[in-house]
């Protein structure tokens, strides 16, 4: 086990005839204002996305199919976590994350609570 503080967090689906309804908000079920929303999709097998650690909190989901999601601390010990539907990850800031293993039909939903120019980045090597 690391020192993570990376959390599950349930995602409600609301289900009926007309299929699925999945809504994220402020405080339901994230605990900050999103600032930013992007998505991960058709990554080719075998390759891995973030790579990085940023100065403000994410919430990290699989709206379709899934993908792991890899945390190393600072003495290179990992942690994987699954991506999936049900369940989205709270990923504190300054946690260097990588996404792998994404299935072929996989997209992979980031809230962040910074914008993209008021975003720092960092390697493993500068925590």
């Amino acid at each position: 086990m690391t020192d993570s503080k990376i959390k599950y967090i349930d995602i409600h689906h609301h289900k009926d005839e007309r299929g699925d309804l999945v809504a994220i908000e402020e405080n339901h079920p994230l605990p900050f204002h999103p600032l930013r929303t992007f998505y991960l999709m058709n990554v080719p097998k075998g390759q891995k996305r973030a790579g990085h650690a940023v100065d403000c909190e994410l919430f990290v989901f699989a709206l379709k199919g899934n993908a792991t999601l890899v945390y190393t601390n600072k003495k290179r010990k990992q942690e994987n976590f699954e991506l999936n539907c049900n369940k989205g990850l709270l990923i504190p800031a300054y946690h260097f994350i990588e996404i792998k293993d994404f299935s072929s039909d996989a997209l992979v939903v980031v809230y962040a609570s910074k914008k993209f120019d008021d975003t720092q980045y960092y390697q493993l090597d500068q925590l």
